[in-house]
């Protein structure tokens, strides 16, 4: 593999090579390409609903099966989805790392 240029990528690649584990944290943008509905564009799961109501401690105190509810209608659009070339870099060997802001 060739040396990256750029000093921070530089960085970045000495520092996931001493690691044996590596989890990678994304926008919802990796999701959505592959048909996952979104929390915030138009028609997204918080749309006329505020998190705070139905996503916290407190709601599921509220309301307990209120907040199982609502998640399960962000998991609907899972069952359909077809993964993006991101989701399949990674599935276990398929040894991909991807970094995104």
């Amino acid at each position: 593999m060739a040396e990256p240029s750029d000093p921070l990528v530089r960085e970045v690649a000495l520092l996931l090579e001493k690691k044996p584990r590596i989890s990678v944290l994304t926008g919802a943008g990796v999701s959505a390409a592959s048909g996952i509905p979104t929390f915030r564009d138009a028609q997204g799961l918080w749309e006329g609903v505020p998190p705070e109501d139905v996503a916290t401690p407190q709601a599921f105190a509220r309301i307990p099966g209120l907040s199982g509810v609502f998640m399960m209608r962000g998991a609907e659009g899972c069952w359909s989805a077809i993964p993006t070339v991101a989701m399949r870099s990674w599935l276990p060997g398929a040894g991909g790392i991807l970094i995104s802001p």
